[in-house]
């Protein structure tokens, strides 16, 4: 999914429409979130992912180890996959932010 179709569905779904309801006086109105508190939402929510996706990817990368020492022993091949992985998965990031903020 490209980061303009990415940013598209997380607003959508952050987009919070009502129908018509009718109050306790028999008065109609209606409740419609505007795209801007969705777009907000939306941003919310991709700042999160990217605060979180670092921890989750140590995570990972520290169990895929037998022992202590063999992570240790491993730790620039680790640290190098690990900057090269988050910085490719953070631009994605970063581009559907650009996106959601176009549209």
């Amino acid at each position: 999914m490209t980061p303009k179709e990415k940013a598209k569905e997380l607003v959508y779904k952050m987009y919070v429409k009502y129908e018509p309801k009718i109050d306790d006086k028999g008065g109609i109105y209606y409740f419609n979130m505007s795209i801007e508190v969705a777009k907000q939402s939306a941003l919310i929510c991709v700042d999160e992912i990217l605060k979180q996706h670092k921890k989750i990817i140590v995570s990972h990368n520290i169990t895929a180890y037998k022992s202590k020492e063999d992570f240790n022993n491993n730790l620039t091949d680790i640290q190098n996959q690990l900057d090269s992985y988050v910085l490719s998965k953070d631009s994605y990031w970063e581009q559907v932010k650009q996106e959601i903020n176009n549209l």
